[in-house]
């Protein structure tokens, strides 16, 4: 199993917090709505997966799904699965007719091809193989675009105020509200398993490295201020209070299972210190400098080619600027903002041969054609903090991604 690639958008350990946080007002209301009593109490259900299944192995090192739960508990990724949960059930429930199907439709297929589920057969197996039934699969994808189409991941923290006092766990598929299987089937939908799973191999690894004594360096880079040392530092009350709703969690083990990961964190930390202040930022930059450049153009869009190749005329023949040549097309220029690897193929061509302020064009675009106009192109540099972030988490990647290969097994499905 590989650590997770930085260019791929996966859940990650969240940014540096200071010690002793706990969960914000919003997220104690929310957990305090679904909260109620013990797991026994709140009706706690068996949902898949088992939690003391084994799902992962590091080394001699069983890791189980209680571990994975844990590790996401302890980032903050399970209290963010919750909020949005609660936002997207809330918006979900709150129109008798329920978001639009078309919508719903869209958002189905894009969770089937992220997940290779090509034909119906596919998708039921897959299904089946989690213990999930349609009606589910079709009120996640509910709340998902419920969430979309209100204009925020987060519930209204008033509402979730006056849920604090209310039972929670009951019904949520006819109330509206968290159970524990909503939850699990949350996590299974969201590919939030596959999160805890890449965050905790990331902590395994830099706790490998460490140990083996691979990375040496000379701290952090002058004028950076040094992370604050252990990002899971949320208390061991808070984390518990997360993980009621999914079943029992015995005290102690947590207890000493965060204190691997804190201890593990920690050395995460230091090697992305040792990173820092390495030669090997500036190397990464210097390797990427074509790919990284950033351009920043204009874009005309035209229905047609025999319009895009007028455009092009006025602006090379006639000398009229970009904004007369789109008021007179009765439309509007586009500023855009690009690294050269994220350029469709017919920019990046064009572009790279452009002179600043030169039209070029046209290029072919769904729907129609464009004409670009390069205002700036700039090599990355290491001042710029987006390029330099980027550099590190390369090379954090593949530092990990080193340590992990051979000690790293999947035993179960994520």
């Amino acid at each position: 199993m590989a650590v997770v690639s930085p260019e791929v958008p996966h859940f990650f350990i969240p940014g540096p917090q200071v010690a002793g946080t706990s969960l914000d007002k919003r997220s104690r209301a929310i957990f305090g709505f679904i909260q109620t009593g013990s797991p026994q109490e709140t009706g706690a259900v068996a949902s898949w997966p088992l939690l003391d299944r084994e799902v992962l192995s590091f080394g001699n090192e069983a890791v189980t799904y209680r571990e994975l739960l844990l590790t996401g508990a302890a980032t903050g990724l399970v209290s963010r699965l919750v909020v949005e949960a609660a936002a997207g059930e809330r918006l979900r429930s709150s129109s008798p007719e329920g978001p639009p199907r078309d919508a719903v439709r869209a958002e189905a297929k894009t969770f089937r091809v992220a997940r290779h589920l090509e034909s119906g057969e596919d998708l039921r197996a897959w299904l089946a193989s989690r213990e999930l039934a349609l009606d589910e699969f079709d009120h996640y994808l509910s709340r998902v675009v419920a969430r979309s189409s209100g204009g925020s991941n987060e519930p209204d923290p008033e509402r979730a105020a006056e849920l604090d006092a209310e039972p929670a766990l009951e019904t949520p598929a006819e109330g509206g509200e968290l159970g524990p299987k909503l939850l699990f089937a949350e996590l299974a939908f969201s590919g939030a398993w596959r999160a805890f799973a890449d965050t905790a191999v990331r902590l395994f690894s830099a706790e490998r490295l460490s140990s083996q004594g691979r990375l040496t360096g000379d701290g952090p880079e002058a004028g950076r201020r040094p992370i604050p040392e252990g990002r899971l530092c949320l208390p061991q009350a808070e984390v518990l209070k997360v993980l009621r709703p999914f079943g029992a969690f015995d005290p102690a083990w947590c207890g000493e299972r965060l204190e691997v990961l804190r201890s593990r964190a920690r050395a995460l930390e230091e090697i992305e210190r040792q990173i820092r202040s390495s030669g090997g930022v500036k190397a990464r930059l210097e390797d990427s400098r074509l790919e990284w450049a950033l351009f920043r153009y204009d874009e005309l869009s035209l229905r047609s080619q025999a319009a895009a190749m007028e455009a092009l005329s006025c602006a090379r023949a006639d000398g009229l600027p970009a904004d007369e040549i789109a008021r007179r097309a009765g439309t509007e220029l586009t500023a855009r903002r690009a690294r050269r690897e994220a350029l469709p193929a017919g920019h990046a061509a064009l572009l790279d041969r452009a002179a600043q302020d030169e039209a070029v064009g046209p290029v072919a675009r769904e729907g129609g054609f464009s004409v670009l106009w390069l205002r700036d192109r700039s090599r990355p540099d290491i001042a710029d903090p987006e390029v330099a972030e980027r550099a590190v988490a390369e090379l954090l990647f593949e530092t990990l991604e080193r340590a992990a290969t051979g000690a790293v097994r999947e035993l179960d499905q994520l």
